[in-house]
């Protein structure tokens, strides 16, 4: 009787072992996926904003050369 409850319990023991194993990994895809969502929010917003702001640096840049060239 000994051995099978010493046995049950290494079973639980094992078991325990690779469900924490498993929610260790859910755990860390749902931190990943969060980080890659957050990763792509930046960089929309990034483009968004180089869209915004790179034809005013190309009007700069013209700009700055007509004043070059008159003087």
């Amino acid at each position: 009787m000994k051995e099978n409850s010493m046995a049950f319990a290494r079973l639980r023991t094992l078991s325990l072992h690779w469900n924490n194993k498993w929610c260790s990994l859910l755990v860390w895809l749902a931190t990943s996926k969060l980080q890659m969502t957050l990763l792509q929010s930046k960089l929309t917003t990034l483009t968004e904003f180089m869209e915004l702001v790179y034809p005013l640096f190309l009007l700069y840049e013209k700009l700055d050369a007509g004043d070059r060239h008159v003087q």
